[in-house]
């Protein structure tokens, strides 16, 4: 039996959309819509480090967005892994009603500013986000113990928001995950046996 349980969280590639075109306010809920049915670059190779932790890892897990169904078959071809909407990104809302052009990025980064400051409707909230961070964090610590290394592909705030979790319970790894597309972190802990059913 392993002396550590493993835990790797890893970034999809980057999507196929341009953050850099300029679009007015009011059509900002169109390119998130687009955003979220978007693979990822056709070009776009995995980092070897990210490839080598799926490789070694006996549970393959991913959101179900294709973001991340197009990059876990990049990194881990002919594998078998998991497809769960629990590790999908926390959303952001689309108010602005503007006509005033700005960079998609830009926009975002707004969208997720006022993210936090009330709830939207139709919008998961920051902390609806968290208590699925949690669930999220409940069933990776199940396969890790069950099953042993655990490989998840999934988003930069969420994946964020599961490490705050494993790391309130005792795993050991990076304080700051990297945001960077491909990138692959570890968190490790102690064996401990799954809780009995």
């Amino acid at each position: 039996m392993a002396e550590f349980q493993t835990i790797t969280l890893a970034r999809h590639g980057p999507v196929d959309v341009s953050w850099d075109s300029r679009i007015p306010g009011g059509n900002f809920v169109s390119f998130v819509e687009g955003f979220r049915a978007a693979g990822i670059m056709p070009t776009s190779e995995p980092a070897p480090e990210a490839c080598r932790e799926a490789r070694e890892a006996h549970t393959l897990i991913c959101s179900h967005l294709p973001r991340a169904v197009e990059s876990m078959q990049l990194i881990a071809p002919g594998r078998c892994y998991l497809e769960e909407a629990l590790f999908r990104e926390a959303e952001v809302p689309t108010p602005f009603r503007t006509s005033i052009p700005l960079r998609a990025a830009t926009w975002a980064v707004l969208a997720r500013v006022l993210w936090y400051m009330r709830k939207w409707p139709d919008t998961e909230s920051p902390r609806e986000a968290q208590e699925r961070a949690k669930r999220a964090a409940d069933v990776l610590e199940a396969l890790a113990a069950q099953d042993g290394p655990v490989f998840l592909l999934g988003h930069g705030y969420f994946n964020a928001a599961i490490m705050r979790q494993l790391r309130l319970r005792g795993w050991r790894g990076p304080k700051f995950p990297s945001v960077r597309y491909w990138s692959a972190v570890t968190y490790r802990r102690r064996y401990q046996p799954a809780a009995p059913e």
